[in-house]
Order: structure tokens, then sequence, then C-alpha cells
């Protein structure tokens, strides 16, 4: 007590006159009555002096805030999240209630911060904060762990389906709508990563981890989405763990190797160039698609090495193909190897693209190997293209200001903007395998081909169908006047020692690709026709010019179904069909009917421009 005591000071709370009270720290001393000859006498009075300490109180507290919580959004950090979760934890095996732990990571936030602003990058985060405490109860925890990452601990959930309907009916579309951040409108998507106790764990770092091992999995899968961890997502994360420690080493081991596809010209079958296509045989894993280890080298930031390397490797090997010539006869003098006036052409990274000494780098390697320019070709895809537009352009004209050609790989995948693609100084479109596949049997596929070779030749560029795996479809993209093949039709990739032989072996036709037989000729004008609806009479006729010759196709259409024939009509001159019913008014029995159509097919096979009135008339009949 103050009795006993000379002072005291702490922390008390004082009132206003106006009722608010304040902390504020008070110190108290005794004041004793004096007896003379300096001794002190009982204790007459108190002095208290009082110093507001409202201030030092509200940054207490604000450090205290800050030590759990995330300074940029506020929500609360990895040391409270983790505390939450071990009391939620602790108390599950109690009560008998299921844990669910989220891991959230936003895709391409990289690319917003790049191109608008880590300022606004922030904002954005500040927003998604916001919605995803939202999106989920009150007695939920959300929390930042940093950059665009956030974990959300769910207590008490009935099961899997009771999450899974929260993050996809609320979470995820609430992540996807706009964000307006200082006057944008941003866009952004999340891959959710799920795993639940206990079936998917007993403790924290379990549940963490193999919830960080569900979302990877979810950004690998398509990104947009949401996965329950299984135990087929660890085997997955360990196998790319090995893949990647392999795929470090592959360069020095020399595990990498080149293989080539030829590309050819569709009037003529002319070999005019290669593409060099990476591959990779390890001897612990085996042979690894490229689809499955050039995401991870992309990743990792290994594409950087590995491109160079590709780039060095073809251009080393064209110069090799100079040197090679013909066996010639005696007296004979050697002709050059065929794959010695063929261009190469490289595919280019997202990675390499952004690099600013790509540009010297080529350059220095055309000087070192002697190579022309004009006879490599870089690939890029739209997308890489479209990712940060206002550098490409730069990187592209730098690039052509060397003298190397330039084409865009799988167009029509991405998002392309026609605005950006007519500034681009580009020599090639690159029709993507997918639509080049089913184009025979899926109108879309048609009209989307048919489409990107008009923008194409309308800029200017030569187009190259990828993909082309039958003679039907290299026939049809030849009539819609695509200058270059590319596809396992021709040839599937082959090693250097393969590619020479192939070359040596390959005889261009001097004309359009012809039909192997009267059959085949028969069964791509049947096939060709229904993906082929909306031709015009003009590239049909010349679709069919010199396919087949002789008197085979009469007799093969005569023995087709008359449905087919009466189909195969009506698409390729409508008035055919009219003429075909007539022809059977007249008395003319179906076989007869379908011969007289078969001359007129036939006829067009051959390259007969007669009108269809005409030839009508030749049939003896007079339906136009």
């Amino acid at each position: 007590t103050m009795a006993e005591k000379e002072s005291w000071q702490g922390e008390v709370r004082f009132r206003r006159r106006s009722g608010e009270t304040y902390p504020a720290w008070l110190m108290v001393s005794a004041v004793r009555e004096s007896k003379g000859h300096g001794k002190s006498g009982e204790v007459a009075n108190h002095i208290g002096i009082a110093i507001d300490i409202t201030d030092r109180k509200l940054n207490e507290e604000r450090i205290q805030f800050l030590a759990h919580h995330d300074v940029l959004t506020e929500l609360p950090n990895r040391s409270l999240c983790v505390q939450r979760l071990q009391m939620a934890l602790a108390q599950a095996p109690i009560t008998g209630e299921k844990v669910a732990v989220l891991f959230i990571d936003l895709d391409r936030f990289k690319a917003i911060n790049d191109t608008l602003g880590h300022h606004i990058g922030d904002g954005l985060l500040r927003s998604v904060a916001a919605r995803l405490t939202q999106a989920v109860r009150g007695r939920d925890t959300v929390s930042r762990l940093g950059g665009d990452e956030f974990v959300v601990v769910m207590r008490d959930v009935a099961g899997r389906e009771d999450v899974q309907q929260l993050v996809e009916r609320r979470l995820i579309p609430l992540i996807r709508q706009s964000h307006p951040v200082e006057g944008h409108e941003l866009n952004v998507s999340c891959s959710v990563g799920i795993a639940v106790y206990p079936e998917d764990g007993s403790d924290i770092d379990e549940l963490m981890r193999r919830a960080d091992a569900a979302m990877y999995e979810a950004k690998t899968t398509g990104r947009d989405m949401a996965r329950f961890y299984s135990m087929e997502t660890d085997q997955r994360a360990v196998a790319r763990q090995t893949m990647e420690q392999q795929l470090r080493r592959a360069l020095e081991r020399n595990e990498l190797s080149l293989h080539y596809q030829p590309r050819l010209s569709a009037q003529g079958a002319q070999l005019l160039g290669v593409e060099a296509l990476l591959r990779w045989t390890s001897p612990v894993l085996g042979s690894i698609p490229p689809s499955e280890f050039i995401p991870i080298a992309e990743e990792t930031g290994m594409i950087r090495a590995i491109g160079s390397w590709v780039l060095q490797q073809a251009c080393e090997q064209w110069v090799r193909w100079q040197q090679l010539v013909l066996d010639a006869g005696v007296g004979d003098a050697a002709s050059p190897h065929p794959l010695a006036r063929v261009s190469i052409s490289v595919n280019l990274s997202a990675a390499q693209m952004s690099d600013p000494a790509l540009v010297a780098d080529i350059e220095a390697l055309l000087l070192r190997t002697g190579m022309p320019a004009h006879r490599l070709e870089l690939e890029i895809t739209e997308s890489q293209l479209m990712d940060n537009a206002h550098a490409a352009e730069q990187q592209l004209a730098a690039l052509k200001a060397l003298g190397v050609q330039l084409a865009i790989d799988d167009f029509g995948t991405g998002y392309s903007s026609l605005a950006y693609l007519k500034r681009f100084d580009i020599d090639r479109l690159k029709v993507d395998k997918s639509f080049v596949r089913d184009m025979l049997s899926n109108p879309a596929d048609m009209a989307i081909t048919r489409a990107i070779i008009a923008l194409g030749h309308t800029l200017g560029l030569r187009i190259v169908a990828e993909g082309v795996e039958d003679l039907a479809t290299a026939q049809v993209l030849g009539a819609l006047d695509c200058e270059e093949l590319q596809g396992y039709h021709f040839s599937r990739p082959l090693p250097v020692p393969e590619l020479e032989a192939w070359a040596c072996q390959h005889q261009p036709s001097g004309g359009p690709v012809r039909a192997a037989s009267v059959m085949d000729w028969w069964t791509f004008t049947r096939s060709s026709v229904r993906g082929a609806r909306r031709l015009c009479l003009r590239q049909w006729q010349r679709l069919r010019t010199g396919i087949c010759a002789g008197p085979g196709p009469l007799e093969v259409v005569a023995a087709q179904p008359a449905g087919d024939v009466h189909h195969l009509a009506n698409e390729v001159q409508p008035r055919l069909g009219l003429a075909f019913h007539g022809l059977l008014r007249q008395g003319l029995g179906v076989h007869a009917a379908q011969r007289h159509l078969g001359l007129f097919v036939a006829l067009g096979a051959r390259g007969c421009q007669l009108p269809a009135r005409q030839l009508l008339g030749q049939l003896g009949q007079g339906f136009v």
C-alpha cells in the first residue's frame, strides 16, 4: 500500500468529463512531514502525475495485431493460421468434427503485377481477401501466407461434398467476378487444393502439404478449378519432383536430342523445311514426352538453357547437311542432299522471348555457324505474343532485322487479337492440329480452318497446317489454298539418320497430292464432302481436279449404295439431286441413275469444267 511505499506507478484508466475513458500512466509519490534534523515524519499527502498513453496503447495494439495478421490484407498470417488449425485439430477428436484445409493460389497473378504495377496487384489482393472472407462462413479462418497464396481453415464440415459445394458455388465464382482496382476492371481466377481431416492427414504439416499438392495439381490440370487430395496426388507430386531432378542433369549428361519433322508444299509435296522437336530419353525414367517435361522446364527456369541448346544444335545440324551429297553414277556430278536446301524451324519459349539477350545471341550463333538467317525460322505461340504485345513487337522487329523467318505456332488456340496480329512482322501462320485433325467430320473445325487460311492470305502470310494425318485432309487443305503441310501422313518426327534416309527416298509429285487408288478417291470424296459443305463450286472443282484418272471412278461410283451417291451429288452440286430423282421418274433404274450421276462425278474428277446445264444435257436430261 501507499502507506508502506514512497512511490508507485502503473497503468490506469481515467474518465473525462464527457464520460469517455482513456488509458494513462500514473506516477504517485508520498509527501511526508519534516521532523527536523533531516528526518521524515508521517505521510502528509500524495502527489500524482498522469500521462495520457492512448497513442502508445494504440501502437502496442497495432504491433500485436501485425504480429498475427498480414499487413496488406489484414487477414490472419501464417502464425495465427497455424494456431487456429492446431486448436481445430485438438478439438476435432473430442467433437468428432471434420476439418478442411484449402490452399488457394491466384492464376497468372504475376502478369498483372508485371504489366500494371505492384500497387494494382496489391489492390487486387485486398479485393480477393474480401471476396474470400465473404465466401466462407463466419467461423472459418481465411489467412494469407504470402504473395498470392491464401489458406482457409474450415471447422465442423459435414464432408467433402459440403466443402466442394462451398468452393465451386461460392468461392471460385466470387473470385472470377470482376475486381475494380483504381479504374481497372481486373479478372482473375484461382486454383484450389483441399485436404480434409482425418481422411487426408492427422497433423498440421501433413494436411498443409497435401492441400498444397492438390492445389498444384489443380494448376497443372488447367487452373480455375478445385482438386481434392488423393493418394495419386502424392504419387504424381513425387514423380514430378523426380523428373525435375533428372531434368536438371539432362543437358550435361547428353540425354536430350532433336528429332525433325518434314514440312512439305501442298502442291507437289516438295520438301521445304523441317521442324526441330526436342526429345528426352532418361536412363532412369525412360523416354519422356515433351508435354510432360517442357512445362517443368518453363516453371523452373531451365527452359532458357535448354532453348539455347536447341537453337545451337539445330543451326549446327543445318551446316552439317550442307556437306552431304547424293551418290551419283559413274561420270555424273554429285548433287546436293535434299536437306541442304531446307529451312529449320525452332520453337521459342516465353522465357526466351522475354530475354533481352535473345537477338544478340541468335546473331552471334548465325555468325559462328555460317548459317544464312533466312534458313532459320522461329516459332512463337500467339499466347506468348499477347502476354506482352508491345515488348513482343519490339523483339520480333529486332529478330526480323536479322533476316530470320518468323511464324505464329498453334494459331487459333490462344486469345488472338487481330489488331495486334497485323502489327507483327511475321511470315507464316501455323494452323493448330486440333482444328486440322477433325476438319473433315466437324463443320466447325472446317470453318475455323478456312477462316484462318483466308485471314493469313489477306495479311500476306503463308499458311502451314499441322497434324495432317491422312490423304483426304491433305487434299482438302490443298484445295483451300493452304501452302504447306506437316503431319504423320508424310512423316513422324525422325532422328537425323532416319530423316536423311527419308529425304533421299521422298520423291515430289510435281502436282497435287494424289489418291493411291480409285477406292481411296471414293473414300476421300465421300468423307471430304461432309466437312466441306460450304466450299464454293470453284473450290470443289479444283479439289477434284487431278485426283484420279482412267475409267475407274465411274465403276466405283456405280457400285456404291444409292444413298451415298445421292448424298455426294447433293453436296457437290445441289441440282444433281433433282436430276437423280428425275432420272428415276424417267424410268431408269437406280443402278442406271447412279451410273449417269457417276459419270458427272467422274468427269469432275478428271478436271471437267463444263457448266452443270451442259453436263446434264450430255446425260440426256434437262432438269436445270
